[in-house]
């Protein structure tokens, strides 16, 4: 694809993957390239250079996942489970995006694999109750200072709601003392799909966020607020590294600094929104702040919520503007 030559049924499908790639890297954001980098590498070095798009059927794809997403594995000598039907959604998607970009550009006319079905999303619907926010903290506060760099960074998620992403990369010139926010530009900003957002990501601060804002821009007055006690600013893979380690589940020995319960970033900014929605905040008020630029993701947020009888029924009288009657009668 040379200088963007049509796509004929000779074209290797190698050719078309690194096309998208190149398009991809150049007007999409960082993370939502590497997101499909990963996955259509894999695939393009599953199926050699020489395959051509005339040749490429679903059967491709499915070899491809059986043999690189299997959703089993051997862990000495026993089955084990291998990788998570969401994962493999995802693989599929990557793959498929290259050549639905094909079709957008009118270098092919339909996708050979447009019909390969997608396992159906499975929501992590996993928050943290009270006592288990209490227990991680405990855990962390128990390493000591490494411990505690991480709950810093874990702490201003759970203050905010903010990304993960944008917790890690935070710097002091973010850090809006006077407003108490944390501010990133336009370019520095994530919309859905890896777009750049039209407007400015504020992000506000509660005390307890401005605080650590405040004591790590002093601290460290350029690049990454929040680093480890090496003074290195952290990584989505280092933060994964330390959930592992947090996991009880995962030792045979117990041990006051771990927990014995799934944790990860998200599950802290899901649990955000569920206690932010619980409490009476309106959800456009709670999209608004989650930096999403419409309520279609937060909705997902609901899953936790409809699991809260009490509160949704508490919902369905207010609502109904039962709850003002009753407060009328009982007047």
């Amino acid at each position: 694809m040379a200088g963007r030559q049509p796509v004929t049924d000779e074209t290797t499908v190698y050719a078309v993957l690194f096309q998208f790639l190149g398009w991809n890297k150049e007007h999409r954001e960082g993370s939502t390239h590497e997101f499909y980098k990963r996955h259509i590498v894999s695939f393009a070095e599953h199926i050699g250079e020489t395959l051509t798009v005339g040749e490429l059927k679903p059967l491709h794809v499915t070899n491809w996942l059986n043999e690189c997403y299997s959703k089993s594995r051997k862990v000495e000598g026993k089955k084990a489970a291998g990788v998570g039907d969401n994962y493999r959604r995802s693989a599929i998607r990557s793959v498929q995006r290259a050549f639905n970009w094909a079709v957008e550009q009118g270098y092919l006319v339909a996708s050979p694999i447009a019909k390969v079905k997608k396992p159906a999303y499975k929501p992590r619907d996993t928050i943290l109750a009270p006592e288990q926010w209490g227990q991680l903290v405990a855990a962390l506060e128990a390493r000591g200072p490494n411990g505690q760099t991480f709950l810093d960074l874990l702490m201003l998620m759970r203050q905010t709601g903010c990304r993960p992403q944008e917790a890690r990369t935070a710097e002091a010139r973010h850090f809006d003392r006077k407003g108490r926010y944390l501010v990133f530009e336009r370019h520095e900003s994530k919309g859905h799909g890896g777009e750049q957002t039209v407007e400015r990501r504020v992000v506000p601060l509660t005390d307890v966020a401005f605080e650590i804002c405040q004591r790590q821009a002093l601290k460290n007055p350029t690049g990454p607020l929040l680093r480890n006690t090496h003074g290195t600013p952290w990584t989505a893979s280092g933060m994964k590294e330390w959930f592992k380690r947090l996991d009880a589940r995962r030792y045979k020995e117990p041990s006051s600094n771990r927990v014995n319960f799934r944790i990860s970033a998200y599950v802290i900014r899901h649990t955000w929104a569920t206690e932010a929605l619980e409490n009476g905040v309106d959800p456009i008020t709670v999209a608004t702040i989650m930096g999403h630029k419409d309520l279609t993701q937060l909705m997902k947020t609901y899953q936790h919520i409809e699991k809260k009888r009490d509160h949704l029924r508490k919902a369905l009288h207010q609502a109904l503007g039962e709850a003002k009657q009753t407060e009328a009668v009982s007047a």
